[in-house]
């Protein structure tokens, strides 16, 4: 401290001769070489988590100690844009169709749609129609979801035994160098099919021997209760592994997977909840089930979905999984109906309004994250809007076309996923 002070003193004196001068300056010279080697390196966090921004309608970023600490953060993340569909077909923007004729809305069989089974965008992506297998997408997705503050990601492998893994060797190189050179990015793990489906053998074998039993990108797996997660039931392994038509090297690996994974099959269904102690649910309307009770009582999960493919009302009548363009579809721009439109005792998920949530962990389907809610589900139906901001502040609605039911910006019933503020912003 007593340098600081010499060197102060010094730097005060405003009328000197040369030579007082160049001794002051040999003092202040000293002064600062001897603080450097007594006052400990400085170190900042630069990541964006210490940012704070406040936006033009007045919106602040959450402050860098309030974030989610200790609580996981999963994000269900799509590699499907590779292989022979995407080469030959290219890119089917949705947007621009119904542009074009918002009645092919309720026209799927119009020609503009294209032949069945064709990858479709809502509109174009922020990076463009890319590939999966770009390895520049790949590092610009890490940053993104590290700014984020996501923990993890899950590859949906659910359709059939595909994998995707060309893409995925493209983002498990792309990440780990990125962690070579100091870079945050998430981990990984797998969502193979639902409920139990025995195809999912074929999917997880081929995952145990390419890539986890030879450690292959091990700094990557996202580890559950001390071991790397897979989402995928259990019981089909185990039977796989005293099936007597297997091979004897085919039941060895079954059971070094039954020891190597923790195990979350997922509940494919929006509605029903867990059916096993062991199920998460990979989606849900509002309210939520919790996941896997805890011995403090708590879930371990709970999803937090920004948008479903879920309908109250589809326009044939009936209710559940729905087309996004659908009628009355839980998509972004979705406002919920009215209390006058849901039947007493009811919610947008045709359950009783009494059905407890619990205390839980929140992962999401856009976003996982924990959160702790009270044992009552909230009364109000949550509205997610779209991004379009109206001139009273408040973000208003998207029209109908896109699932939701058109509603002036005064009387939409702006709410945010997860609450029941009835006035708070999207």
């Amino acid at each position: 401290m007593a340098i600081f002070e010499e060197c102060s003193t010094h730097m005060m004196i405003t009328s000197l001769t040369d030579n007082h001068m160049k001794r002051i300056l040999i003092s202040v010279s000293l002064a600062a070489a001897m603080a450097i080697g007594t006052v400990p390196a400085f170190s900042q966090d630069v990541e964006s988590d210490w940012y704070a921004a406040t936006d033009a309608l007045g919106r602040k970023v959450g402050r860098y100690d309030d974030g989610k600490k200790d609580k996981p953060v999963i994000l269900f993340y799509w590699t499907w844009h590779q292989g022979a569909d995407v080469e030959k077909f290219g890119p089917i923007n949705n947007a621009e169709i119904l542009a074009a004729d918002p009645t092919r809305a309720d026209r799927p069989d119009d020609p503009a749609w294209g032949a069945p089974y064709r990858r479709h965008h809502w509109d174009k992506p922020l990076f463009g129609y890319y590939r999966s297998t770009d390895a520049w997408v790949s590092r610009r997705h890490a940053q993104l979801l590290s700014a984020a503050g996501l923990d993890n990601i899950v590859f949906d492998a659910t359709n059939g035994d595909q994998t995707w893994m060309d893409s995925m060797w493209t983002l498990a190189r792309t990440w780990s160098a990125m962690r070579r050179d100091g870079i945050r990015t998430p981990q990984f793990t797998f969502m193979l099919p639902f409920n139990e489906n025995p195809i999912l053998a074929k999917s997880i074998l081929q995952l145990y021997r390419d890539v986890y039993r030879p450690g292959k990108y091990h700094e990557l797996w996202y580890y559950w209760k001390g071991r790397p997660l897979i989402h995928a039931n259990p019981r089909v392994v185990l039977r796989k592994a005293h099936d007597p038509n297997a091979s004897p090297e085919d039941r060895k690996d079954w059971l070094e997977i039954l020891r190597f994974f923790t195990f979350r099959p997922l509940q494919p269904e929006y509605t029903r909840g867990p059916e096993t102690p062991d199920e998460w649910c990979w989606l849900e309307v509002y309210p939520q089930h919790g996941c896997v009770r805890q011995p403090d009582g708590r879930w371990e999960f709970c999803t937090a979905g920004v948008a479903q493919n879920h309908s109250w009302l589809k326009g044939n009548g009936g209710k559940g999984l729905a087309a996004m363009n659908d009628r009355n579809v839980f998509g972004r721009a979705y406002v919920g109906p009215s209390e006058s439109e849901l039947k007493p005792g009811e919610n947008c998920a045709s359950r009783p309004t009494a059905t407890p949530v619990g205390t839980s962990r929140t992962a999401s389907s856009g976003a996982t994250t924990s959160r702790s809610s009270s044992t009552t589900p909230l009364r109000s139906i949550p509205t997610i809007c779209s991004s379009r901001a109206g001139t009273n502040g408040w973000r208003t609605c998207s029209p109908s076309g896109w699932g939701g039911r058109r509603r002036s910006p005064t009387s939409t019933r702006r709410r945010s996923a997860g609450t029941s503020n009835r006035r708070r912003a999207c």
